[in-house]
């Protein structure tokens, strides 16, 4: 058996347990640590997560407290929360699930500053929360997509315009391959860079043979190529692809 095998099969890890004789090793399993922590989440959950604690960091600044509480009474951090998940639900008008969202992403702030979870022990806190929703009632529900409803949405819209026919393609796209909107639009100021579509990611073919240049204009079948998606955490990527529709005005390569 070769020397770079393992019994199990194929070649010998590489290992960078000598970083460095002189290297402070404390450091760098901190580092190391952080980064496992930190990768726990999604670029995404991180951005809701960053975004929505705002929210409660202002409260705690007109309240002159501390950012987060540090868990010497967890009698007292209970009624704060409580107080605060009252003034944005019920003062504020914010919905059951930003109030949420907002309280999970305090707990991730204090695990990550080796803080006492602030809601392991808060069962009023938890009860006040279900209270907001039955105040609040069930979320307005989205009406079901339908390409008669695409159809309709873009007689209003001038695909003679650059933006109006972007958009066009945009909710075609999104229906025939199921996207997200973080998958096919901009969410926030700049695209997700790690599952937005970008034009590399569309590939045009023709007889099963990929087409460019002036040949697109035969192509009768679109490929997306899909990289890390909500669905797909490790990245792994998927690739999906529609064939020409040519008695559909909503054809994805009609565009």
């Amino acid at each position: 058996m070769g020397g770079n095998t393992r019994a199990s099969g194929g070649p010998r890890r590489e290992r960078s347990a000598a970083i460095g004789l002189g290297a402070d090793m404390t450091f760098i399993t901190r580092v190391a640590s952080s980064t496992l922590i930190a990768s726990s989440l999604s670029l995404g959950t991180r951005s809701t997560y960053a975004s929505a604690l705002r929210h409660f960091l202002r409260f705690r600044h007109v309240r002159n407290e501390p950012p987060l509480p540090m868990g010497n009474d967890p009698a007292l951090d209970q009624s704060t929360l409580i107080t605060f998940v009252a003034y944005m639900g019920l003062v504020m008008g914010y919905a059951h699930s930003t109030v949420r969202v907002t309280l999970y992403s305090l707990r991730r702030a204090c695990l990550e500053n080796e803080l006492p979870d602030p809601l392991s022990k808060a069962p009023l806190l938890m009860l006040s929360l279900k209270g907001l929703k039955r105040i609040q009632g069930g979320p307005r529900r989205k009406v079901a997509a339908s390409i008669d409803l695409i159809r309709h949405a873009c007689l209003d819209l001038d695909l003679n315009q650059w933006d109006q026919l972007m958009l066009a393609l945009a909710m075609v796209l999104m229906y025939i391959f199921l996207l997200r909107s973080r998958e096919a639009l901009r969410k926030g100021s700049y695209p997700d860079p790690e599952q937005c579509l970008r034009v590399r990611s569309i590939i045009l073919a023709s007889q099963g043979e990929i087409v460019t240049g002036n040949s697109v204009q035969k192509a009768d079948e679109v490929i997306l190529m899909f990289g890390k998606s909500k669905a797909d955490q490790e990245g792994q990527g998927s690739i999906h692809n529609a064939f020409e529709s040519p008695r559909e005005g909503l054809c994805v390569l009609a565009f």
